[in-house]
């Protein structure tokens, strides 16, 4: 997927799979098949690079949006 997505290898990225709109569940066990993962065809899955400063781009919309919702 690095490849086909142009990832460098040093590049550290999380893998999510998404269920609904805003339902993203990780993908942690990377020697699962498809089939052990729950994953279908045609379901989205979201590959998430961390950023140059450390953090990852999900926290930070997950920071964002929780102040709007106080």
């Amino acid at each position: 997927m690095r490849t086909l997505f142009n990832i460098a290898d040093d590049k550290e990225v999380k893998l999510w799979s998404k269920y609904m709109t805003n339902t993203y569940e990780p993908l942690k066990k990377l020697s699962n098949t498809l089939v052990d993962a729950s994953l279908y065809a045609g379901q989205v899955i979201v590959i998430e690079e961390r950023n140059s400063n450390g953090t990852w781009p999900r926290q930070a919309k997950l920071y964002v949006n929780s102040l709007y919702d106080v």
